[in-house]
């Protein structure tokens, strides 16, 4: 009885692994890709977590399955894949910036993922870092408009913009 507690486990820590990487995953296989596998494997886990909660008939199988969909709820609404991924491409950027590269009214525009039609996730540097008082919380650049999503780091934005 215990093992099935233990796989319950183990499979609710592996999707919430594979979401929280999910940046580094569109990445390397593509974002349409991956949207649909996403889409099949997020069925298969919610089949999955149901069988094996009504095969255990315990409440404490069942009570682990409500608080990974409530992480797996909290993790999409605040959008903890970019937040982490931030976390660790931010620095990078960093590190392979340097003050000859073209500045365009202040800011530096790195891909973050391909959009559809008009618009794309950007990350932004801006050297004198005045998003932060960006009125409505969108700036006019030549490229189109930037809508400021969140503050990376200091002086890092992402950002949507649309042209």
């Amino acid at each position: 009885m215990k093992i099935k507690y233990i796989v319950v486990a183990i499979v609710d820590v592996f999707f919430l692994m594979a979401l929280l990487l999910s940046y580094y995953l569109k990445r390397q296989i593509g974002y349409v890709i991956y949207n649909w596998a996403t889409l099949c494997f997020m069925f298969v886990f919610v089949v999955c977590s149901l069988i094996l909660a009504l095969q255990c008939k315990k409440v404490l199988c069942i009570i682990i399955q409500i608080i990974c969909f409530a992480f797996l709820f909290i993790m999409i609404k605040c959008d903890f894949s970019d937040r982490f991924a931030l976390l660790i491409e931010v620095p990078k950027i960093e590190k392979g910036l340097n003050n000859n590269e073209k500045v365009n009214d202040g800011y530096i525009l790195f891909d973050w993922e391909p959009g559809f039609l008009d618009y794309q996730w950007v990350l932004v540097y801006d050297e004198k870092d005045s998003l932060q008082y960006a009125a409505e919380k969108k700036i006019k650049i030549p490229e189109g408009k930037l809508y400021i999503l969140y503050r990376a780091k200091k002086c890092f934005y992402l950002c949507i913009l649309r042209r």
